[in-house]
C-alpha cells in the first residue's frame, strides 16, 4: 500500500516537471515568434559597438576593423566594418577589388509611408541608374524583422554582388551594405545586422542629424536638368564623344598626382574613368559647373554625385561624405572649383581614392578625358590599362 502511494507521488512529480519544460517550450517559442531575427552565433570572438552619438548598438566581429563614420565634412558619412583598415594599397591591387566589409548609413532621403518599403527601394535605386549601362539587378528579396522593425533584405548583381538590409525608422531609411561572398562572411553579416540596436536617442529625422537648414530631397525632389530638346537629341549622332575639352579641369586641387586605369571595374560607362588615389578626407572639387542629379549612396559607387554640363554628366563616387551645404548654396549645382565632398572609400573599393569619369547622356557613351585642364595620359596606357595611366594637376 505504501508502496503504490510512492509510486503515484513519483508519478505526479514527473508529470508536474514534464508539463513545466513543456510550457517553457512554448513560451520560448512564443517569444521567438516576435523576433524571428534574434542571433544565436554571437561568442567572445565578438564586440559590440556603441554610438553614442546617434544611440544605437551593433556588434562586430572583434578582429574586424572599425572606421568610425565622420560627418564633420558633409552628409552621408558611413559606418564602415572591414576585414582589413582600407588604405592606399600598392600599384597591382585593383582599387575595386571586392575587400569584404559592411558599411552602416542613413539614406538621405526621408521615408514615408506613402509607399511600400519595396516600392520606396525600387525607386531610390532608379534614381541612380544609368539607362543600359552600370544597371543594378536584384536577384533576391527576403522581408524580415531587425530590433522588431519591418526591414528589407534585398541581393543584388552590379559589377560585383551587394547586399543590404534597408530598416525604416521614423523618418530615417538606415541601411546596412555588403560586399560579401563568401558562406562564412555572409553568416557574420547576417549576425550583424539581426544584432543593430536602436535607443531612445536615435533620430527621428534627418534634421536631428545634420541640422535644422538640412533639407532632404524627396524621391522625385531632383530639378528638371537643363538640356537640348527632345528633338535636337534625336538628331544628335550615335558616334563615341571627342576628347573632352579644356573647360573641364581636375577634380583636385594640386598636384600632380598619378592616375589608375587598370579596374576591371572601369568598363561600360566608365571605360574612360580614371582613379586618383588620395588620403581619405581629401577634398574632390568640381570639374565642371552642372546641375546635380544624383547625390546619394550608391550600391556600387558608394557615396556618389552625379553633375549635368550641357550633354555631359560627370561621376564622382566613393566620397566619405558628400558636400550638401555646397551644392545647396549654388542651387543645387556643382560648381567649377567648388567643394563636391571628401575622398573616402565607400561602396565597391579597396582603397581611399577618387573615381571620376564623363559621359555623354545623349549616347551613353563614355567620353575620353584627354584635353582635361591638366590630365597628361600616358601613351598606351590610357584609357586600357596600366598604372600610372597618366597624371593630373591643377
Amino acid at each position: 500500500m505504501y508502496s503504490s502511494r510512492k509510486f503515484a507521488s513519483y508519478l505526479l512529480l514527473i508529470t508536474i516537471l514534464l508539463s513545466g519544460l513543456v510550457i517553457s517550450a512554448t513560451t520560448a517559442s512564443a517569444s521567438k515568434s516576435k523576433d524571428d531575427t534574434i542571433a544565436t552565433n554571437f561568442d567572445s570572438s565578438w564586440a559590440v559597438y556603441t554610438d553614442s552619438r546617434f544611440d544605437f548598438s551593433i556588434k562586430y566581429p572583434s578582429d574586424w576593423n572599425i572606421t568610425p563614420r565622420d560627418d564633420s565634412h558633409g552628409v552621408g558619412a558611413t559606418l564602415t566594418f572591414s576585414q582589413s583598415a582600407p588604405s592606399t594599397v600598392d600599384n597591382q591591387t585593383d582599387l575595386h577589388n571586392t575587400l569584404p566589409k559592411i558599411q552602416v548609413g542613413m539614406y538621405l532621403i526621408a521615408w514615408s509611408d506613402e509607399h511600400s518599403l519595396k516600392e520606396w527601394t525600387d525607386q531610390y535605386n532608379e534614381l541612380g541608374e544609368v539607362p543600359g549601362v552600370d544597371e543594378i539587378n536584384i536577384t533576391q528579396t527576403h522581408y524580415i524583422k531587425v530590433n522588431r522593425l519591418d526591414a528589407l533584405y534585398e541581393i543584388g548583381q552590379g559589377e560585383h554582388t551587394f547586399r543590404y538590409v534597408n530598416i525604416p525608422r521614423n523618418e530615417i531609411v538606415w541601411f546596412i551594405w555588403s560586399n560579401v561572398e563568401e558562406d562564412e562572411d555572409i553568416a557574420i553579416y547576417e549576425n550583424l545586422v539581426n544584432s543593430l540596436r536602436f535607443g531612445k536617442g536615435t533620430p527621428n529625422t534627418l534634421q536631428e542629424v545634420y541640422g535644422s537648414s538640412f533639407q532632404p530631397l524627396s524621391l522625385n525632389g531632383f530639378p528638371d536638368i537643363p538640356n537640348e530638346s527632345a528633338s535636337s537629341q534625336q538628331l544628335q549622332p550615335f558616334i563615341l564623344p571627342l576628347a573632352i575639352s579644356s573647360s573641364w579641369r581636375s577634380p583636385f586641387n594640386g598636384g600632380p598626382y598619378n592616375t589608375r586605369c587598370d579596374s576591371a571595374f572601369h568598363s561600360g560607362s566608365s571605360n574612360f574613368a580614371i582613379d586618383i588615389p588620395r588620403a581619405t578626407g581629401s577634398v574632390v572639387v568640381g570639374s565642371n559647373t552642372g546641375a546635380v542629379t544624383y547625390a546619394q549612396w550608391h550600391s556600387q559607387y558608394g557615396n556618389l554625385v552625379k553633375a549635368q554640363t550641357s550633354n555631359y554628366e560627370a561621376y564622382y563616387a566613393h566620397l566619405d561624405s558628400i558636400d550638401w551645404w555646397s551644392l545647396n548654396a549654388n542651387g543645387w549645382a556643382v560648381a567649377k572649383h567648388g567643394s563636391v565632398g571628401t575622398v573616402g572609400c565607400t561602396g565597391q573599393c579597396t582603397g581611399p581614392h577618387l573615381h571620376f569619369h564623363v559621359r555623354d547622356v545623349n549616347n551613353n557613351t563614355a567620353v575620353d578625358l584627354t584635353g582635361m585642364t591638366i590630365f597628361t595620359p600616358t601613351a598606351g596606357l590610357y584609357p586600357e590599362s596600366g598604372n600610372p595611366c597618366g597624371t593630373i594637376r591643377y
